[in-house]
């Protein structure tokens, strides 16, 4: 999972206009691609709460001792990507797709951990 980029802007002349990054355009469609994939495209129109969890893959060449240590939580994964602008890219990329808009969604909770292998999950359910 890679997080959002921010806007940037490039100049010409006398004139400047703002674009979205291509590493970010992908990663939406890619999103988007996986979402329709697994569930179609439903744009659910009601308040929503949702749960992220990004799962982290461990690098190789930490030792075991490291790795069991990041396994059962030890060690948090506060290096890049920002867990932040991962929801934001999440979110944005389902836009049109399992929601109408993301300012829908009511509540978030988001959870950034190490595993065996990268992983995104996003529950979502009716807001209560």
């Amino acid at each position: 999972m890679r997080g959002k980029q921010r806007a940037r802007v490039a100049i010409r002349g006398r004139f400047a206009s703002a674009y979205t990054p291509k590493e970010t355009v992908n990663a939406e469609a890619w999103v988007k691609r996986c979402a329709v994939d697994q569930i179609g495209s439903p744009c659910l129109d009601i308040p929503l709460d949702i749960a992220i969890q990004i799962t982290v893959q461990i690098a190789e060449s930490w030792s075991n001792k490291k790795r069991a240590a990041a396994l059962a939580g030890e060690i948090k994964p506060t290096g890049k990507p920002d867990l932040d602008n991962c929801a934001k890219l999440l979110c944005d990329a389902l836009n049109g797709v399992i929601w109408k808009d993301d300012s829908q969604i009511v509540a978030m909770t988001l959870i950034k951990r190490y595993g065996e292998r990268p992983q995104t999950v996003l529950k979502i359910w009716e807001a209560a």
